[in-house]
């Protein structure tokens, strides 16, 4: 059948089983989510499904098995829809953009309307001012429902497939890991290494966003779990519930960006590029420390501005005894970023960090010997090694270890535990013997390790743990399921159309014209015609994102921006991978976006304080972080490029790169001494006048304007400074002065 022998036709398949088992639950469970989560009041019992909700759920059911049931005939009558795919068709848009309000919320929902009626209404666009750049031939109903549901470009297009193959279990590793105590050990690392220091807290909100991000590719999950702990310290430090809950959100909207796990955007831009999701994440490294380092910017100037110490290094954690009594938590993560970059596909990866990270999780004081056979597991697991056939010293050692790993298990615990160690590792070599593959063996060892560690309870995770896990994956699932489906219609409409390349042509329009303007009033000629109107390029595709970002999550954000937008850019000669990895960083923006924050929002609920004024706090923090993508775009080599992309490879130009960088990181401070208007000391308005023109000398990363602005940076801060001690002098000679001097007579 066309399933078995094609790839194809098995992404398509998953992807309908998929949305079959999703969308019913979504239509099912929402309500009762809603209500039981506090966001809505109904009168009915959360606990009852309406009659309603299960008659969506039925058809939403039937909608994919209709497919599923007669799978092969369905993929060739593409483009010849009967009467009854059309009917069935249409049911199926309505479900989506159905689900679609319900989970997301209604502008998602209202812009796969619009695009619907953008395919019908094209012809008419002609006769309207200021449209004609977006006006086509027009389609007829059966043309769209025939694109939308019976193609791979429409409804079951790449960002459902994504979500189906790679997304939900990169999801699930991070909720499984979250689980056994790695973000709450991050938390701890972030207290030990940043606390101290000056808006401790706050700085602690940062690194420890940094390293969950490691693991969370969900701005608003990072912003939970860290918040809790450092949104109540932070008001405690003195800064108001808003200021709080900002720097969380705008901390915890990085992790979209840090590798290894990124947001489900990053997924879906490999699969749009045909880039190995490696090279995706390899990119973002630097632009995600730079994000970081620039919130970090801003709340170090922020608390030296008000004066906020941090905490007292006594109440603490040590970051040494952190490491040695719950370092083996990192462990999954050191598996999935070593099958990442041995070349396995990410839903291995995946697979392979869930199964090691509840397998380590049976790990307790009395069941050590789990951790003994999870950890002799991995190498054969990472190098896909047998041990019984060598080499020699290799074996040797695995072997030792197993003597000295049960020896130190048997010295912690009483036999009837510790037999199941030695069983374990029976089993592995057992099955080794046989002759069945090393990582398969793996696989059944952990497999045992999970089922008896479940069964004792003597671990960190138990069975009522793995399902909590489950269930909370299938809730993310079911938000990003519907909002990949809907956008999977504007998809669809852009591919039909060429919207695409109509918005590129208007957007390189418009930015030329700009760019004539700029040029008129240039005298001086210290710009370029073409390079001004790629910056104003690249700042209408900036506020095309933020504007799409006040209503739309970051997935949808990413794929609509990315299928309109980027072909602007790519028209100046911009790389694919360049101008994706633009969209994108804009992209995380949206969840700092007002009206719909969702990672600001979320913040606010644990701070307490205003959500719209938390938001747009959180965006004024995120200014400075917003010059990172434009300076990778101006230089490439901040994200590897083009070096990363070469075969074979050539040397790196590490001179370079660390002189942009370096360029880069003062440029980011100047930017956030401007915005929260101190440095060494408060700003004068002459002071920020010429940090701006520091700014604009860094910001282009030539040579003469870098050094100029540096220059101008290190004399603002070298003024400040010695306006500040001078300050400082005088009020400790005026209180000297009103001391009086004792009486010599007395």
């Amino acid at each position: 059948s066309y399933v078995g022998e094609s790839g194809i036709g098995f992404i398509i398949w998953t992807v309908l089983v998929f949305v079959g088992l999703t969308v019913p639950l979504l239509f099912m469970l929402w309500q009762a989510i809603q209500i039981l989560s506090g966001r809505k009041e109904f009168h009915l019992d959360p606990q009852k499904i309406p009659y309603f909700e299960i008659s969506l759920a039925v058809m939403s059911f039937a909608m994919s098995s209709y497919i599923i049931l007669d799978f092969d005939q369905f993929i060739f009558r593409a483009g010849f829809p009967s009467i009854r795919d059309l009917i069935i068709g249409n049911l199926a848009i309505l479900l989506v953009l159905e689900g679609t309000r319900r989970s997301i919320g209604l502008p998602l929902a209202i812009l796969g309307l619009l695009a619907l009626a953008y395919c019908y209404i094209g012809p008419w666009l002609a006769n309207i001012p200021g449209s004609t750049f977006f006006a086509h031939r027009g389609f007829t109903p059966s043309r769209i429902i025939d694109q939308m549901f019976l193609g791979t470009e429409g409804i079951y297009g790449v960002p459902l497939g994504v979500v189906a193959t790679f997304v939900f279990h990169f999801v699930l590793f991070g909720i499984f890991t979250m689980k056994t105590g790695l973000g709450k050990l991050f938390i701890d690392i972030a207290m030990s290494l940043a606390g101290w220091s000056a808006g401790g807290p706050a700085k602690v909100a940062i690194v420890a966003s940094g390293l969950l991000g490691c693991i969370s590719g969900s701005s608003v999950a990072n912003t939970v779990t860290t918040g809790a702990f450092t949104i109540p310290m932070m008001k405690k430090l003195g800064y108001s519930k808003e200021f709080a809950g900002a720097v969380e959100a705008s901390a915890s909207t990085g992790g979209q960006f840090m590798p290894p796990i990124m947001g489900a955007a990053a997924f879906i831009m490999a699969e749009f590029l045909g880039i190995p999701y490696l090279t995706i994440a390899t990119c973002a490294i630097v632009p995600a420390i730079c994000h970081f380092f620039a919130v970090g910017v801003m709340v170090h100037l922020e608390a030296k501005k008000n004066k906020m110490e941090g905490i007292p290094r006594d109440q603490l954690p040590r970051l040494i005894p952190l490491l040695r009594d719950n370092g083996n938590l990192v462990l999954p993560l050191i598996v999935i970023i070593w099958l990442l970059v041995s070349g396995f596909t990410p839903f291995l990866a995946a697979f392979w960090g869930i199964i090691s990270s509840v397998a380590f999780a049976q790990s307790g004081p009395r069941t050590k010997s789990f951790f003994v056979i999870a950890a002799l597991t991995i190498p054969l697991v990472l190098l896909q090694w047998n041990p019984l056939h060598g080499p020699f010293y290799g074996s040797l050692i695995w072997g030792l270890l197993i003597i000295l790993g049960f020896y130190w298990s048997w010295r912690q615990a009483n036999f009837f535990y510790w037999i199941f160690g030695p069983i374990g590792i029976a089993l592995t070599i057992y099955l080794l013997m046989r002759g069945m593959a090393a990582e398969l063996a793996a696989f059944w060892a952990n497999l045992f390790v999970i089922v008896a560690g479940l069964i004792l309870r003597q671990g960190r995770m138990r069975l009522e743990h793995v399902l909590e896990c489950l269930e909370w994956g299938t809730k993310n699932a079911l938000a990003i399921g519907a909002a990949c489906a809907a956008v999977g219609l504007i998809v669809g409409t852009t591919t039909l159309t060429g919207m695409g390349l109509k918005f590129a042509n208007a957007t390189i329009y418009l930015s030329s014209v700009t760019a004539g303007f700029i040029s008129k009033i240039d005298i001086l000629n210290l710009f370029s015609l073409d390079q001004t109107a790629l910056f104003f390029t690249l700042v209408y595709t900036a506020i095309a994102s933020l504007i799409l970002g006040m209503g739309l999550p970051t997935t949808p954000n990413y794929i609509i921006v990315s299928i309109i937008a980027a072909p602007a850019l790519l028209k100046f000669g911009v790389a694919p991978l360049l101008s994706h990895m633009f969209v994108f960083y804009f992209g995380i923006m949206a969840d700092l976006t007002p009206p719909v924050a969702v990672a600001a929002y979320a913040a606010s609920g644990i701070s307490q304080g205003d959500p719209f004024k938390t938001g747009l706090r959180a965006f004024t923090l995120a200014w400075s972080s917003m010059y990172v993508p434009f300076a990778f775009m101006f230089s490439p080599i901040l994200i590897f490029m083009p070096w990363i992309l070469q075969k074979p490879r050539g040397a790196f130009p590490v001179l370079d790169f660390i002189l942009i960088l370096a360029t880069v990181i003062l440029g980011i401070i100047a930017l956030g001494a401007i915005i929260i208007g101190y440095f060494g000391d408060h700003l004068s308005k002459l002071q920020r006048i010429i940090l701006v023109f520091a700014l604009f000398g860094l910001w282009w990363h030539e040579i003469t304007s870098s050094i100029l602005g540096a220059i101008l940076l290190g004399g603002i801060y070298l003024w400040q400074r010695l306006r500040k001690s001078r300050r400082e002098e005088k009020i400790i000679q005026e209180a000297m002065a009103k001391v009086s001097p004792a009486d010599p007579d007395k």
